[in-house]
């Protein structure tokens, strides 16, 4: 079995002087003085210096059972030759090999911060390597450092982060803030209470987590809504200060992060254009809307809508004009509708509504005609004014179906029915019946507008 590293001198008995092992002995000595000259005389003699991480790899071709222990007693040998812990001619380390009757001697040059690596094969040192500590490696030093350094440096540290700080003792009492706590709060609060300086509470904090902090705990707050209305978040972790356990608090304002991540969660249900809720926001409504329905025996209506003529204005007027436009229609459409009612974008010129609790199919008609009203005035769209048109197709729940895929679908079919029938009319898929039993199929055309794009047609 291979020995383990060791970072202790090798105490074993010397051999005599005429035993094969002596004799390996002397000559490694022999060698010793040579690179101990060598390492303190430096390039005088031509001879390269290899760095640590050489010796690491020449250690792991040899040792077993390879790069971990090689790695370790490098690194041992290099602190032991830098902290003078090997006087000369001591072994600092001797490691077995992955190979029969061969080791490694790993002895350090004293005063030159390096070390040489021998192989010993049969009793007999091979050639010799020169590691230095000054190439590749940075060696433990114990510094000593004057009163005072280690509380400046901290210091220096504290009022580097980002951040508000504070250190609170046991019973409340601010013992230490730093210089961005104490403009905030536009004077130095130490001494005072924290919950009174810090949030002008007549009492102990209800998030306070003092108990949980001083029993050993960091704990990490919720974030939570200032006077300010800024965003901020608190962590609080134990810490000795003055000789008795206190807790160490530091407050950071997330505000910029807490609104970035309402924005990307708002553009995940919205539109970004017309600020309307897009496809994922309406059938998480559709989807409670047919769930109350179904439970009151209550109609749905599910209208779609397309704009006529729409790629006419965007290819005539460009995409910026076709957007103005499409603010307008998100605008009338929302003034149109009840508050309970769902208004939204699902792209292009396309949208879609959704009107709750119906009593009545004369009210969906209803409904769909007034939103056709709403598009007579012009719409003014980058200084133009424009007269637009729009189809509408109506589905009904449960008449044309009691799932979403299937009225969206259904209502997408009545809308082309209205698109052949001339555009700027509503349609109801076919099967829907009044209250007398009376088929319904849609509303003729109204009036063609008098003008396109604020021109005489």
């Amino acid at each position: 079995m291979p020995e383990s590293p060791t970072l202790q001198p090798d105490s074993s008995p010397a051999p005599g002087p005429g035993s094969a092992q002596g004799q390996g002995r002397l000559v490694e000595k022999s060698h010793q003085e040579q690179w101990q000259r060598t390492g303190q005389e430096g390039s005088k003699e031509g001879v390269k210096e290899e760095g640590i991480e050489e010796a690491e790899e020449a250690a792991g071709k040899v040792v077993e059972p390879g790069a971990g222990r090689a790695r370790d007693a490098v690194q041992g040998a290099v602190q032991g030759a830098v902290q003078g812990a090997a006087q000369e001619g001591k072994i600092l380390t001797r490691l077995g090999s992955r190979f029969p009757e061969r080791s490694l001697i790993l002895t350090a040059v004293p005063g030159s911060r390096a070390l040489t690596m021998k192989e010993m094969s049969k009793g007999k040192p091979l050639e010799p390597r020169l590691f230095s500590a000054r190439r590749g490696a940075r060696p433990r030093q114990q510094a000593q450092e004057k009163p005072g350094e280690s509380e400046a440096r901290y210091q220096a540290m504290v009022e580097a982060l980002d951040g508000l700080i504070y250190i609170s003792s046991g019973d409340y009492e601010l013992e230490f803030l730093n210089q961005r706590f104490i403009e905030r709060l536009g004077f130095d609060a130490v001494g005072q209470k924290c919950y009174q300086a810090l949030h002008n509470l007549p009492e102990i904090c209800p998030w306070c987590a003092r108990d949980r902090v001083l029993q050993g705990e960091t704990v990490h707050g919720e974030a939570i809504r200032f006077q300010d209305n800024r965003w901020y978040v608190c962590i609080s972790t134990p810490i000795r200060h003055a000789g008795s356990l206190a807790q160490l608090t530091m407050i950071q304002d997330i505000t910029a992060r807490q609104l970035a991540e309402e924005t990307t969660r708002w553009l995940a249900y919205h539109d970004q254009l017309t600020g309307l809720p897009n496809r994922f926001l309406f059938n998480d409504r559709l989807t409670m809307v047919l769930s109350q329905a179904q439970r009151h025996r209550q109609k749905v209506a599910v209208m779609l809508l397309d704009l006529d003529r729409f790629k006419d204005i965007n290819d005539h007027l460009g995409h910026l004009v076709g957007d103005a436009l499409l603010k307008g229609v998100a605008q009338r459409l929302t003034g149109v509708l009840r508050q309970s009612d769902t208004v939204a974008r699902l792209g292009g010129d396309e949208f879609i509504l959704l009107s709750a609790e119906v009593v009545r199919i004369k009210d969906v008609t209803k409904v769909a005609r007034k939103i056709l009203e709403a598009f007579g005035p012009p719409f003014t769209c980058e200084g133009l004014e424009m007269r637009v048109t729009a189809s509408i197709g109506v589905a009904l729940y449960p008449d044309h179906g009691r799932d979403i895929d299937t009225l969206v679908k259904h209502a997408d079919i009545a809308m082309y029915r209205a698109k052949k029938a001339g555009r700027n009319n509503y349609q109801m898929f076919p099967g829907a019946k009044d209250g007398k039993g009376r088929p319904l199929s849609g509303c003729n055309p109204l009036p063609a507008p008098s003008c396109f794009l604020g021109e005489e047609a």
